[in-house]
């Protein structure tokens, strides 16, 4: 759901759902928690950057999978961000 890139002290957050208007699934909001977590544990970051590929930065909470409608990619984890991202988000 995002693509990371790391350019010295930056983070580059970028959603990567262009054709649905970079709407978040429940699953992208768990990707991005667990994305934040990692910035926010990695001493050599400071600045995040967060942008949207495509048309739009982002349309919100994805309306499909809230009726039940999104198709399955759309409702499962899909962390291919090159960083590892396993573990809970809370921190234990």
């Amino acid at each position: 759901y995002v693509e990371l890139e790391e350019k010295g002290r930056i983070l580059i957050i970028k959603f990567n759902r262009p054709k649905a208007m970079n709407s978040m699934p429940p699953a992208m909001h768990v990707e991005l928690a667990k994305v934040f977590k990692y910035f926010d544990t990695t001493d050599d970051l400071w600045v995040a950057i967060v942008t949207g590929n495509g048309a739009a930065f982002s349309a919100g909470f994805d309306l499909k999978t809230a009726a039940g409608m999104a198709p399955k990619e759309d409702t499962e984890l899909d962390i291919k961000t090159g960083i590892e991202l396993e573990g809970p988000v809370d921190g234990n």
